[in-house]
């Protein structure tokens, strides 16, 4: 018996090391992870060995470093489709790290014997099941996704104290600019020519997607890392030389994406950045706010033309809206009542512009008490072949009423309203910062399954819970930890005598 138990320590001893030597060289591990992902872009069997090699690492890492990896991940969709067969894995990678963390979160719990948030597994347990009710028509592709959501909403819940936001936004940004470097190598690879669809625009050549399927999404997420960054720093949680270059990193790629919703929004949350830090910090803010205004001019004008041609787009989009609507106005032969039928089921192509889109899909909802209770589905073809370009409608498309009860519920599962007494001004400050521009780009594109704001989010808004907490513990800690202090001196002085 006290073999089997020394035995036991002994294999615990030598997963504490190998833990332990995994977290001291996590860049070393993150190096092979990179060299894995570039041969991704050229040959298809290292997307086999980077899946099975994070399995491996994710064994040995903490939750915190696991979610890390999950968001400098996120991007890389692109290098993990056309394997063998036809065969997508874009969101293996996430789904296996989910599930690492997941029965890790499980097993803490238990040794802990602590019982999780009931109310939360709950509603994400009711949620999926209501998902997978018939009247959705949701195929597999589609429930994984929602089953790694809820999975990830789980996991980051219940281990949101261990997990930092500033770690994570930096390796949220890192993942965007190396994946998006990774893309640059399209002209030399044959694999990301196939993989990869060009994007014009009008007066464009064309678009930069990076690893996504179109340059929208990167741009939403280009967005979301700026956002996040500017909370970093108005926390004074990152040095300025590392947020300067990060920032420059990211705004660049995502105005490569040509997206008008990066500038609209752009253009809400950094004159929003500068103002707070701006009156937060007031004289030690004048090299950040002009070394910023520099870098936006230098990527604005340095490439004077591709900057022209990004202003004649936005301006472009509202004469093709106004030129479509007047066709369909003048009665043209193609929009007949078969045309219009066969783009209501998602067989023809229509793009009439997003206000005229959004209303397709609002009368589409409202067209029986069915719809609006439980929706059309995720899995049902989209109107026009084009999405709502309105997360809210979007969602209200797929998933009714009853969806959006859901979604409140596992909302409402999570927040600790005794500490919602105890927000400070500064707190209120950070989340319009935060919630803001992306609340903007949520009426512009859908943001549902983005399982990095899922994770960002969470860890973002139970760490302002937790800062008042700290706040007022934190004399006593010191005192504590002093006490004990002297006590382990005085008891070492004994033993010496």
């Amino acid at each position: 018996m006290e073999n089997c138990i020394c035995c036991v320590k002994q294999k615990q001893n030598i997963y504490q090391k190998i833990c332990a030597y995994a977290s001291t060289n996590l860049y070393f591990f993150y190096c092979i992870l990179g060299l894995l992902l570039a041969g991704c872009c050229f040959m298809p069997g290292f997307a086999y060995a980077t899946i099975a090699y994070l399995f491996v690492l994710a064994i040995f890492l903490s939750i915190e470093q696991i979610m890390g990896l999950a968001v400098f991940l996120y991007l890389f969709i692109i290098p993990f489709r056309g394997l063998a067969n036809g065969l997508d894995l874009e969101y293996l990678p996430i789904g296996i790290l989910c599930c690492v963390s997941g029965i890790k979160t499980i097993v803490n719990l238990v040794i802990a014997k602590k019982w999780p948030n009931l109310l939360l597994v709950g509603a994400l347990v009711l949620f999926l099941i209501y998902i997978a009710l018939p009247v959705h028509k949701t195929d597999i592709s589609f429930f994984s996704k929602y089953l790694i959501g809820a999975g990830l909403v789980f996991t980051v819940y219940h281990n949101r104290k261990e997990i930092s936001f500033e770690k994570l936004v930096i390796y949220f940004c890192v993942g965007i600019i190396f994946s998006c470097m990774l893309a640059t190598l399209k002209p030399i690879s044959p694999r990301l020519q196939d993989l990869m669809i060009e994007y014009n625009a009008p007066n464009i050549t064309a678009r930069f997607q990076g690893f996504r399927q179109h340059p929208n999404n990167l741009a939403i997420r280009c967005e979301f890392a700026l956002v996040c960054l500017f909370v970093v720093k108005l926390r004074d949680k990152i040095k300025t030389p590392e947020f300067l270059y990060l920032f420059f990193g990211v705004l660049a790629y995502g105005l490569l994406t040509f997206s008008r919703n990066f500038i609209f929004a752009s253009l809400i949350s950094i004159p929003l950045f500068l103002i707070l830090y701006g009156i937060r910090y007031k004289v030690k803010s004048l090299p950040v706010v002009i070394t910023i205004v520099v870098l936006i001019a230098a990527c604005l004008l340095v490439p004077y033309k591709q900057t022209k041609e990004y202003m004649s787009r936005m301006f472009q989009a509202f004469n093709d809206m106004e030129y479509k609507e007047s066709i369909i106005r003048k009665g043209d032969p193609r929009y007949s009542d078969e045309w219009w039928q066969l783009v209501m089921n998602g067989e023809v192509r229509y793009d009439p512009g997003r206000k005229e889109i959004a209303r397709n899909y609002i009368n589409d909802w409202k067209s029986s008490t069915t719809t609006i209770l439980f929706g059309r589905g995720s899995a049902t073809k989209r109107i026009g072949k084009l999405h709502a370009h309105n997360m809210w409608i979007q969602e209200l498309w797929f998933h009714g009423i009853f969806g959006y009860v859901l979604y409140a519920a596992i909302v409402c599962a999570m927040i600790n309203y005794k500490k919602l007494k105890q927000i400070k001004l500064s707190h209120i400050l950070s989340i319009c910062l935060f919630l803001l521009p992306m609340t903007f780009m949520s009426l512009l594109e859908p943001l549902t399954l983005d399982f990095s704001f899922y994770i960002i989010a969470i860890v973002f808004f139970s760490e302002l819970a937790n800062e008042q907490k700290n706040h007022i513990n934190g004399s006593k800690e010191c005192f504590c930890f002093n006490n004990t202090q002297k006590s382990n001196i005085i008891k070492d002085n004994k033993k010496e005598a």
